[in-house]
């Protein structure tokens, strides 16, 4: 006698619930939802087994949680959330925490390695700190000797580099000393690590700052006077080079007469800078700078010469350095000085040793003295320098404002640009002198390997025989010549007598032949000159050399594979003929 429609329930799903009854309290509680296996899911049914908590934590997921509960829709009310309707396998819980297992790291009192009992190490610097001083002492020696080498002045067990890094970024600070000390007291039985034990042994060492900068000056000392004095040394070479050079000097006075000439003024010098400026003047005719000009009239003037660059050794030297920082040197330098007298004096109070303190003090008094010969000779050089200006007709205004660097870089590119170009201008007269000589020579030795070939031919032919002389006056001579030319020779003795009949000669063989027998009769005849040729002679041997060459056979031309193609164009007239003949 209900009235109301029941929907069916989706599939596994639970039942719908009763209709409420009139006067019925409320509504009853929704039954529980199955599992497909029967078994309770949610409130009211056996949960899925949980697997038990363990002691190492698991790695988490962060996800959001969603909600549950139905909320207030109508729509909802029959059909449930997503999550209600899910299937909750049942799955291997202790495997799953094996494999999502996150191992964290307990800081137990003693650790068990190997079946041995190990103490935990006590770090207490920051973990950069920490890192900094670790990497520090892989480079030093052991802890437990530097103390000893600072203390002794040892530099066989610390070098200048190690000292250096302490004092840099090693050096402990009374912080640091008093958080180890606390930390110590408060663990005394765990082992500090490497580099709290580190600061506690320098701590311990009696006036350290003091020793490592006493230290690092004594072993810093010879490398800072050595590059103070060479300086000094190559700026007063480089003067000594400028001032005694004999082409530098040649060349400037060259340069003069140059620039007098072109300017039209009558100067008695210019000034060192300008030698910046002579490779970027050119001539309009030729485009050769005046550098270029300047090698030539030097080549041709002075030739003796050098290439001025390779006298100029200190002068390239003394150009790469600054000078000023050389003065900035020499002023620290004297100011670590005095501070080492303090610290020795400062080191004598708190340290009985005599003999250490003796030592020293004579090495800083040698010191000393050498740093004051140093200032003398810095003080020397300049002023060589500035009458090296004076000298050279720089004002006395100007002196104070240029730099050693400045003026001798320019002194040496000049120097560089002069050796290149006067090796460009040598090399070209060298290369024109020694085409002037082949063409001296020129056609001499293919005349002279001709003329002994010919010779060679002549004698072949002739059978090495020697004809016997034959006196003829010039007419007869003529005539005998004129009878071989026109084929009309009746004299025997120009007949060539045949035993028998021999191969056919060629026309070179023939020619040289007539040649030789001419030449005999030529020589036989003229009784005048008997050992010069006459300008016959001359002649006839230019016409046979002239007959007897003979060219290179040419090689068969090579046609292209196409060579009947016919041209695309329709000729009418040609193939109505070519049509007709077919037919």
């Amino acid at each position: 006698g209900c009235n109301s429609i029941y929907f069916l329930a989706p599939e596994r799903g639970p039942p719908p619930a009763p209709p409420l009854l009139p006067g019925a309290p409320g509504a009853p509680p929704p039954p529980p939802f199955l599992s497909p296996n029967g078994g309770l899911n949610q409130k009211g049914r056996d949960p899925s087994p949980v697997p038990p908590v363990s002691k190492t934590g698991t790695l988490k997921l962060h996800w959001k949680p969603a909600q549950a509960e139905l909320p207030p829709v109508p729509s909802l009310r029959n059909k449930g959330t997503f999550w209600h309707k899910l299937d909750l396998p049942q799955i291997d819980a202790k495997k799953l925490v094996q494999l999502f297992e996150q191992k964290t790291k307990e800081i137990p009192a003693v650790k068990r390695l190997n079946g041995e009992h190990r103490a935990q190490i006590l770090q207490v610097l920051p973990l950069k700190r920490s890192q900094a001083i670790n990497i520090g002492l892989t480079k030093l020696p052991p802890i437990s000797v530097i103390p000893t080498a600072i203390m002794k002045f040892d530099s066989l067990v610390l070098n200048k580099e190690g000292i250096e890094k302490i004092l840099t970024t090693m050096m402990p600070n009374p912080a640091e000393i008093e958080q180890i000390e606390l930390k110590v007291a408060e663990h005394p039985d765990m082992p500090l690590g490497q580099a709290e034990q580190f600061l506690l042994k320098l701590a311990q060492i009696p006036c350290l700052l003091e020793r490592l900068r006493l230290w690092i000056f004594t072993l810093d000392y010879k490398n800072c006077e050595k590059d103070i004095a060479e300086p000094l040394m190559d700026l007063q070479l480089a003067m000594k080079e400028v001032e005694e050079s004999k082409t530098f000097r040649t060349a400037m006075g060259m340069l003069l007469i140059i620039g007098n000439t072109l300017n039209g003024t009558n100067i008695k010098g210019f000034q060192l800078d300008y030698l910046s400026k002579a490779s970027e003047v050119k001539d309009p005719v030729y485009k050769h700078t005046l550098t270029y000009h300047l090698a030539e009239y030097m080549i041709e003037h002075c030739s003796d010469g050098t290439d001025l660059y390779s006298e100029f050794g200190a002068v390239a030297r003394t150009a790469r350095f600054d000078y000023d920082e050389l003065e900035s040197n020499l002023k620290k330098l004297e100011h670590d000085c005095k501070a080492s007298w303090g610290y020795l004096a400062k080191i004598s109070k708190n340290d009985s040793s005599s003999s250490m303190k003796q030592k020293i003090n004579d090495y800083l008094n040698d010191v000393a003295q050498r740093i004051h010969q140093l200032k003398a000779i810095y003080r020397i050089a300049f002023n060589r320098w500035h009458a090296f200006l004076l000298f050279f007709g720089y004002s006395i205004h100007e002196v104070p404002t240029l730099k050693p660097m400045n003026v001798f870089k320019m002194v040496n590119e000049f120097a560089l640009e002069y050796r290149t170009t006067r090796d460009k201008i040598l090399q070209q007269r060298k290369r024109l002198a020694d085409k002037r000589e082949r063409n001296k020579t020129r056609g001499k030795i293919w005349a002279l390997e001709n003329g002994q070939n010919d010779d060679k031919d002549g004698m072949e032919l002739n059978g090495n025989l020697k004809r016997t002389p034959i006196q003829m006056n010039a007419e007869q001579r003529h005539e005998a010549m004129s009878r071989m030319l026109t084929g009309g020779n009746n004299d025997d003795t120009l007949k060539r007598i045949r035993g028998k009949p021999t191969a056919e000669r060629s026309p070179a063989d023939i020619i040289s032949s007539q040649r030789e027998m001419l030449r005999s009769v030529g020589r036989l005849t003229d009784s005048g000159s008997p050992g010069q040729e006459s300008p016959d002679d001359e002649i006839l041997d230019g016409l046979v050399k002239a007959a007897t060459i003979q060219t290179e056979p040419r090689d068969h031309r090579r046609r292209a594979r196409q060579f009947n193609r016919k041209s695309c164009k329709f000729d009418h007239e040609t193939s109505y003929a070519s049509f007709a003949r077919m037919n």
